[in-house]
């Protein structure tokens, strides 16, 4: 009796201790999810505003790119008017050399004419013509040949003439229309050569060409200088934004390789805190065999009592029988204990839906937050997962209203693979649920959860006093 009690105060204790292990689990489950969701919240938003930084960059380096090629364009042009420019000067230069040649050559053909005219004048000094013209018509005419003698001779001429004309005198050598003496009203002699006067009109153009040529060359000056201006601009634009765009570069470059490093230093930590999950349930699965193994000597030594007693029954009297039978009786009360003792192997839960699921969308999880049934804390409400405690045959059954217009199909996962799947389209005449069940095999630290099919869904998931939707699933001994 003395060591049937001392295996009762073992057994209590053991479960004592390993409820303290399944708390201590719990909360370093919670602990651990709140964590892993506080980092993975902080991870997100650090890699959205890393993202936003990385489209704000890309966007400055598209708007620099067209700067850079809306300057190249204007560089183009201004290298094409410059080669206008210039052509249009080689085709002056070109024609200010053709007529600086005609120039010459009229001004060398002019001294050659004026030589041979002295020289010819010279020789025929002693031969003199005159003649009086009318508007270029000849009323008169006088000749001499003074045979190297001073003489002269006289022309006298009466004729009509109307008030504008024009009366001159001019003479005439061999080559007619050397010289010209005009005779105006007021006696005033004046003389000029049509040779003299095409040679004017030439050096005007010449002038005239020449100061073209200086005007486009200072323009050609002023824009080869703006081109080397704007070379210069753009190429300090160029390396300032490029050592803008390399700082900033590497200032992102050090701020990914820092939250690779805070990635993982936290992987490592999340490995730490799951080998430590592993550990403890191996620990508890120990404790459990332990206690299993410690419940199988209890029910050994209490058949062996009962035996004995049966048969101290046999050889004793009546009283002394009855006085065995009040001990049996107190023996059996010890049993409840024993059978609150397995109770901590039982794992089962229930839980449904405390409000309305509005509209959810393909591949939502439903997650029911109205526990009622836990034995094993394995059902998760926050997230609607039921984590596997133990390997083992395990039933679960769903229960799903919906009317209206409502249609959902749902399905069972474990871990991320479909189980089962139940339809319900109420077609706007059926205010109804539909159940499902699914018996599986599923391992320890397994995810079970449910969620909507990824097509066909519409409406709302209803959940209210008159009708639940719920979820429930126990293991098989």
């Amino acid at each position: 009796m003395e060591k049937l009690k001392e295996l009762q105060t073992t057994v209590h204790l053991q479960s004592d201790r390993i409820c303290q292990l399944e708390k201590q689990n719990r909360n370093l489950e919670k602990r651990i999810a709140t964590d892993l969701r506080s980092r993975e919240n902080k991870q997100d938003e650090r890699i959205s505003i890393l993202e936003k930084q990385y489209s704000r960059l890309e966007e400055r380096l598209v708007k620099q790119s067209r700067d850079i090629l809306a300057d190249k364009n204007l560089k183009r042009t201004t290298k094409k008017k410059i080669s206008v420019l210039q052509s249009r000067q080689n085709v002056q230069e070109k024609l200010y050399r053709d007529l600086k040649n005609q120039l010459r050559n009229l001004m060398h053909l002019q001294e050659e004419k004026s030589s041979f005219l002295k020289t010819f004048t010279q020789n025929q000094d002693n031969l003199i013509r005159k003649e009086l013209l009318v508007n270029n018509n000849a009323v008169g005419s006088t000749y001499l040949d003074s045979a190297n003698t001073v003489s002269s001779v006289t022309g006298t001429v009466v004729v009509h003439v109307d008030q504008g004309d024009d009366v001159l005198l001019r003479t005439l050598d061999l080559y007619n229309g050397a010289k010209f003496l005009y005779l105006p009203v007021n006696g005033h002699v004046g003389e000029t050569t049509d040779t003299n006067t095409d040679l004017k009109a030439v050096m005007e153009k010449l002038e005239e060409l020449q100061t073209t040529i200086h005007l486009q060359n200072d323009r050609i000056s002023l824009l080869e200088e703006k081109n080397r201006n704007l070379e210069k601009r753009i190429a300090t634009d160029l390396h300032n934004r490029e050592n803008k765009q390399d700082e900033r570069i590497s200032i992102l470059e050090k701020q990914y390789s820092r939250l690779e490093e805070r990635l993982e230093k936290q992987s490592k930590t999340v490995l730490a805190e799951k080998k430590l999950k592993e550990t403890t349930m191996k620990k508890m699965a120990m404790f459990l065999s332990r206690q299993n193994v410690q419940e199988k000597l209890y029910m050994g030594l209490k058949n062996r009592v009962q035996n004995l007693i049966h048969l101290q029954e046999e050889k004793f009297s009546f009283p002394k029988a009855q006085h065995q039978k009040s001990l049996i009786r107190k023996e059996r009360v010890l049993a409840p204990v024993t059978y609150s003792a397995s109770l901590g192997n039982v794992v089962a839960f229930y839980a449904y839906l405390s409000k309305d699921v509005p509209s959810p969308s393909a591949h939502h999880i439903l997650t029911f937050d109205y526990v009622i049934t836990n034995a094993g804390n394995a059902y998760h409400p926050h997230s609607g997962t039921f984590i596997v405690p133990r390997s083992g045959f395990y039933v679960f059954t769903w229960t799903i209203r919906m009317y209206g217009t409502s249609q959902h199909p749902t399905e069972l996962l474990v871990n991320n693979y479909s189980v089962g799947a139940i339809y319900l389209n109420s077609g706007n005449a059926i205010d109804g649920c539909v159940t499902g069940t699914v018996v599986v095999h599923v391992n320890q630290g397994d995810d079970v959860l449910l969620r909507t099919y990824d097509s066909w869904n519409g409406g709302d998931i209803v959940s209210r006093p008159e009708g639940r939707s719920s979820f429930a699933g126990w293991a098989l001994a």
